[in-house]
């Protein structure tokens, strides 16, 4: 992918094998939800996609109003950093649904799982190796809790108390 010009609007490209939605050079942090509905609108870029047809699409089997989609639609914004007043990447047609108006890349199919760096919140990580016998449980679970910021798995507090973090 280039590089854009100075002010241009960077591109949305979805990598599908990862369910990744990058926005330029940078990772979009989306629930697998919020995904769905921008590879939905993405697909159909440009093309009024109604509120009725996401739903139906996206919540086959879950009875939702739609707030479900006005959230998701609201964490897809927040990613994007766009608004619903002056839209850049998701347009609101009022009362009907949405359209998704920005520029798109060409999405890219994932090369290798293995040695992959992954972009999170500005520094390169690598991701944990799978733990075996020989890494040490201590040195894995560190290593784990590093990469996934407050870890993957249980998190302990100051209070004694805990919580799983995902």
């Amino acid at each position: 992918m280039s590089r854009g010009r100075p002010g241009e609007l960077p591109a949305v490209r979805l990598e599908m094998e990862n369910e990744w939605a990058w926005c330029g050079q940078r990772r979009l942090d989306l629930t697998p939800r919020a995904f769905a509905v921008l590879r939905h609108l993405v697909e159909r870029a440009g093309r009024l996609v109604t509120k009725d047809e996401l739903l139906t699409t996206l919540w086959r089997d879950a009875i939702v109003s739609d707030a479900a989609l006005a959230s998701c639609i609201r964490d897809l914004r927040k990613a994007l950093v766009d608004s619903s007043e002056a839209p850049r990447y998701i347009e609101t047609v009022h009362r009907r649904g949405f359209r998704f108006i920005g520029p798109i890349a060409r999405a890219t199919t994932a090369v290798s799982a293995v040695g992959a760096r992954v972009r999170g919140s500005g520094a390169d990580q690598q991701p944990p190796q799978a733990w075996s016998p020989g890494t040490g449980r201590r040195r894995w679970w560190a290593e784990t809790r590093s990469w996934g910021g407050c870890g993957s798995g249980w998190s302990r507090r100051s209070t004694g108390s805990g919580r799983w973090c995902s």
